[in-house]
């Protein structure tokens, strides 16, 4: 294990440390302007060690760099103009690939939100281990009006493959519209991904691990919800 991961790791649960250094690797996703993340390397060994050292039946979502946040990544690396300059919240941000996009595209303030505490740990280890300034907010920001957040850019990525989570996010999201804030989506083709008030501002076609999304490669959109 280098210095440079030991380092993004420092300070984190023992238990995490020991997940992180059994199951995981370091790769940077295409695209997304040579940013550093850890990766999953096999599905089975490492959700069950995951889900062994911290009691839950979850998925551990922070463990790959799912396509609608490349795709969103992606984007900005492509269009830093969307968030330069701009506070940006990357809600339901997993690993905060999206949101360590952002901060590298210029945003003056990026904030790296979920709910998942072990996510948060992600988030953290890969802001020391890309040496970019975020902020980590776990916390559910849905059940707040969209009105109390202080941000310029809302960024989701991959948020819209659950009907429950997708029918209280699609009114936050269309709120948070009518108040001036740019949301920003990317979106793989999702059971229940918004349709009305949206635009589509690029598309790409990504490769994706089988293991994960039962095929190579995955049609993943970017989206501006009007």
């Amino acid at each position: 294990m280098s210095d440079e991961i030991s380092n993004a790791l420092k300070g984190l649960p023992a238990l995490f440390v020991e997940i992180v250094k059994k199951y995981m690797y370091v790769m940077s996703p295409e695209g997304c302007g040579g940013l550093r993340m850890f990766h999953g390397a096999e599905l089975v060994p490492f959700w069950e060690a995951v889900r062994e050292g911290y009691s839950s039946e979850e998925p551990p979502y922070w463990g790959w760099a799912w396509p609608g946040s490349i795709a969103l990544s992606r984007y900005l690396v492509d269009h830093p103009e969307a968030v330069h300059g701009r506070r940006v919240l990357d809600l339901g941000a997993g690993n905060a690939l999206t949101t360590l996009a952002a901060k590298q595209a210029g945003a003056v303030h990026c904030i790296a939100n979920d709910i998942d505490p072990v996510a948060m740990y992600m988030a953290a280890a890969h802001r020391q281990l890309n040496d970019l300034d975020i902020e980590l907010l776990e916390h559910n920001l849905l059940g707040e009006d969209p009105a109390a957040i202080g941000c310029d850019v809302i960024l989701i990525g991959d948020m819209f493959y659950e009907r429950r989570l997708a029918s209280v996010l699609k009114p936050w999201l269309h709120r948070a519209c009518d108040l001036g804030r740019l949301v920003l989506i990317g979106e793989p083709g999702r059971n229940y991904r918004p349709e009305e008030r949206t635009q589509e501002l690029a598309a790409y076609t990504l490769r994706v691990s089988q293991e994960l999304e039962n095929t190579l490669t995955r049609n993943t959109r970017v989206l501006q919800m009007n």
